[in-house]
């Protein structure tokens, strides 16, 4: 996020719990918390745990940070809305490119930052950059489409 970016009008206390903002469920939830949000922008934290859903010889391959985008994106367009007084809607990953994985894979006790940053938003249709950092360096990258639900 940086200075340019408009905070929403909230509170930190009053940033609600992530299942609260996005349609996914235990176990697939792989984004643990909003930490922060602006119009543009969102970032999440995601601790990959020994019962993580999806592990693969105890640790959890590095193509599940994309997930952790999606979800983050989810979160960003879940808080927009419970700003704005509506409900998340919920929607789909439409599109996903230019992806680097800078890790092989994730063990538990690892934390992962996933910041997105909207790129472009037109009613139902945005577009997302997204990194995931561990221990403040990238360890993926990607760029996500999204389609929000009707309302």
């Amino acid at each position: 996020m940086t200075a340019s970016d408009s905070i929403l009008p909230a509170p930190p206390a009053s940033i609600p719990a992530v299942v609260e903002l996005i349609p996914h469920r235990p176990p697939m939830v792989f984004v643990d918390a909003l930490l922060a949000a602006t119009e543009a922008s969102a970032t999440c934290s995601f601790t990959v745990g020994r019962g993580t859903a999806c592990l693969r010889d105890g640790q959890l391959p590095a193509i599940y940070a994309v997930e952790s985008m999606a979800q983050a994106a989810a979160a960003h367009l879940g808080a927009l809305a419970r700003w704005r007084g509506e409900a998340p809607q919920g929607g789909y990953l439409v599109g996903v490119r230019d992806v680097a994985l800078h890790a092989r894979a994730f063990a538990p006790g690892d934390v992962l930052t996933i910041e997105v940053r909207r790129n472009f938003g037109a009613d139902r249709l945005a577009s997302y950059e997204c990194r995931a950092l561990r221990a403040g360096i990238d360890v993926a990258t990607a760029t996500l489409n999204v389609l929000r639900n009707p309302a």
